[in-house]
């Protein structure tokens, strides 16, 4: 692994049902080129959603 690789940061958000807004939001006003990887982890357990259809745009 190259020390590029191991130095990439992750960065993870977390939320619950409420929180597609927020997502939206912080997605649309991050620079692209920030170099991070970022995680969305959603509090829902119970029903479906839509986030794989909705976050890409």
């Amino acid at each position: 692994m190259t020390n590029t690789l191991k130095n990439f940061p992750i960065v993870c958000v977390g939320g619950s049902a409420g929180g597609l807004d927020a997502y939206i939001r912080l997605l649309q006003n991050l620079p692209s080129d920030m170099g991070v990887a970022i995680v969305i982890v959603n509090h829902i357990i119970i029903m479906p959603t839509q986030l794989h259809e909705v976050l890409p745009r």
